[in-house]
C-alpha cells in the first residue's frame, strides 16, 4: 500500500468512529435529494450527511413530516439543535464547532411515530397525452465512486420519473440526444435493453394508476459514471 493510500484508509477509519453508526446497518432513505449531502435511514431515524456545509449555518431538509424528537450531531450527542418549520421544509441550526469533518459531518434527526415524505413531482402528460421526461423533472440517484479517492463530488447514475396514468396504453420511446453505450430502461419493474439512439422501444403504460420510468446504464461495470442525458419523450403509438 503506498502512502496516500495509507492516509486515505486512515482517514476513512477515523471518521467511521465517530460516525459507522451512520453507515452500518442503515439503509437508503426514500426522501426527496437534498442539495447539501445524502441521507440514510433506521427506524425513528434519519441520519443527514452534510457534504456541502452551509455558509449559513443553517441547513435546510426539504419534504418530509415528522414529529422531531431531537436533532444533534454525531459527535456530540449531547448537543441538541434547535429547529424551525418553513411549510414542508425543517430548517436546522446547524453547530458552530471545531468537529465539523471537511468531507461529511452527520446529524441525527430522531422523530416519533411516523415519517411523511413528500414524492418528486410527478410528470403530466401533455395536450397530446404524450409525456416529456427530462433531467429537471426526474429523480435522480447517485455515486461517489465516480471521481477520485479524495473527491466527494457525486455523480448521476439513474433517473427516475413518476408519471401520472396516462390516457392511453400503448407508447414509443424516442430519446432527445445521442448516446454510444448500452442503458437499461425500466417500466413499471419491466426491463428494455436500448443499444442505440433511434432503436424503438414499444412500452406499455397503466392508465388506472401512476407509472413508474428509470433510466440508468447496463454495463454494471459502469454503472457508478456519470449519466448525462437530456431525456426521451414517449410518443402515442
Amino acid at each position: 500500500i503506498i502512502d496516500f493510500e495509507k492516509q486515505l484508509l486512515k482517514g476513512i477509519g477515523q471518521w467511521l468512529e465517530i460516525n459507522g453508526e451512520a453507515i452500518y446497518n442503515t439503509k437508503i432513505s426514500d426522501i426527496k435529494e437534498q442539495n447539501w449531502g445524502v441521507v440514510t435511514a433506521k427506524p425513528k431515524k434519519l441520519y443527514l450527511h452534510v457534504m456541502d456545509y452551509p455558509q449559513s449555518d443553517k441547513l435546510v431538509l426539504s419534504g418530509i413530516d415528522a414529529d422531531i424528537k431531537k436533532i444533534h450531531p454525531l459527535f456530540d450527542r449531547n448537543l441538541s439543535l434547535k429547529s424551525t418549520r418553513n411549510g414542508s421544509d425543517i430548517i436546522i441550526d446547524l453547530p458552530v464547532s471545531s468537529n465539523i469533518h471537511n468531507y461529511s459531518t452527520v446529524l441525527v434527526f430522531e422523530y416519533n411515530g411516523s415519517l411523511n415524505s413528500t414524492q418528486s413531482s410527478t410528470v403530466i402528460a401533455d395536450s397530446k397525452g404524450e409525456f416529456i421526461l427530462k433531467k429537471s423533472n426526474a429523480e435522480k440517484y447517485h455515486s461517489f465512486s465516480g471521481y477520485d479517492y479524495y473527491s466527494n463530488k457525486s455523480t448521476v447514475v439513474k433517473y427516475l420519473w413518476n408519471l401520472s396514468k396516462a390516457a392511453e396504453v400503448n407508447f414509443e420511446i424516442e430519446f432527445i440526444d445521442n448516446f454510444n453505450e448500452s442503458l437499461l430502461l425500466i417500466v413499471n419493474n419491466k426491463e428494455f435493453i436500448i443499444e442505440a439512439k433511434k432503436q424503438k422501444i414499444s412500452i406499455r403504460l397503466k392508465t388506472n394508476s401512476a407509472n413508474k420510468i428509470s433510466l440508468r446504464r447496463k454495463d454494471k461495470d459502469k454503472r457508478h459514471k456519470n449519466l448525462n442525458i437530456k431525456g426521451l419523450k414517449l410518443i402515442l403509438k
